[in-house]
């Protein structure tokens, strides 16, 4: 029996020790975490962490943590608000939603090709105690502590309305900016270059002169002799070159007109050509007077230096 008894002490002793261990360690775990983050539900409360992180590191830290706020990844009861790092410590404000122990994660951050942890924490939750009315409580005048919040919750509410302001005015900021923004891109890509098209038009049409080409006799001359190599006759255009050779102001006198008044200028040649021009080019056969009278005008007009 005393081997028995004895056997029977030591697998008691083995166990009480590996119980102990065991709890021991559950114990040190449950120490790691922080226990001391007591907050009541709903309240807004801080918590500051180390982490080994160089300094170098802490704009990525921040845009980290600001991807928490945005995304919410963390668990649902924790509400992340606000954060800062400094000095080598995480300063994270939020609230719990709901009441009891909960292990919130922060994960793990990459930088510089490296991970960097940011430490857990776990924050024990009280549940809001909500005072009974009584009878006594809902007789005239009522008590102001059991119908009006608590400072805390006015302080809250504060806080959460001066942040919602904050939000919407800096949503309308930037809404009035892009608005701005289009309006001026638009009118330069579009208002500019047609303000530009119509100072060139403007420039151009008040530019423009009315343009009078000048006819001189040895220009309509050239066009007789082309028409005569062309097998024309064009007793007309000579007339015309006559009337230029008098007065360009007035180039419609006749054949006749134009004998008198070259006969007064003593221009006995031109004269002379008008009246073969009177003589025969109005006359079905006179044509074969045509070259002779031609040729009289050109010896005058090359006389006048006017070809």
């Amino acid at each position: 029996m005393k081997p028995l008894a004895w056997g029977i002490w030591c697998l008691f002793f083995c166990s009480m020790a590996f119980l102990s261990s065991t709890e021991a360690q559950t114990g040190s775990a449950i120490g790691a975490r922080d226990e001391s983050v007591k907050v009541e539900e709903g309240q807004l409360f801080s918590v500051q962490k180390q982490v080994s992180v160089p300094p170098a590191a802490y704009p990525a830290v921040k845009l980290y943590l600001q991807s928490l706020v945005y995304s919410r990844p963390l668990p649902w009861p924790y509400y992340l608000e606000e954060y800062d790092v400094r000095d080598g410590q995480v300063t994270l404000r939020g609230r719990m939603l709901n009441a009891g122990v909960y292990e919130i994660p922060l994960g793990v951050m990459w930088w510089g090709g490296k991970q960097y942890v940011i430490p857990s924490f776990s924050p024990a939750v009280a549940q809001i105690v909500v005072p009974k009315l009584s009878a006594a409580d809902l007789l005239l005048p009522f008590p102001e502590e059991a119908l009006l919040p608590t400072p805390q919750n006015m302080q809250v509410e504060d806080e959460l309305l001066a942040h919602n302001q904050a939000r919407g005015l800096e949503a309308l900021y930037w809404q009035g900016f892009w608005r701005h923004a289009f309006i001026t891109t638009c009118f330069i890509l579009v208002c500019v270059p047609c303000a530009f098209q119509l100072l060139r038009w403007w420039q151009v049409k008040g530019g423009l002169q009315p343009v009078i080409p000048v006819v001189t006799p040895g220009m309509v001359f050239r066009e007789v002799k082309a028409l005569q190599q062309s097998g024309m006759v064009p007793w007309s255009k000579l007339v015309y070159v006559l009337n230029l050779v008098m007065s360009g102001e007035m180039p419609s006198l006749t054949s006749y007109e134009l004998e008198q008044r070259f006969a007064a200028a003593g221009e006995d040649g031109l004269a002379r050509a008008c009246a073969l021009i009177e003589n025969y080019g109005y006359s079905a056969g006179g044509d074969e007077y045509f070259t002779q009278t031609a040729q009289l005008v050109e010896k005058e007009l090359a006389a006048k230096n006017l070809l």
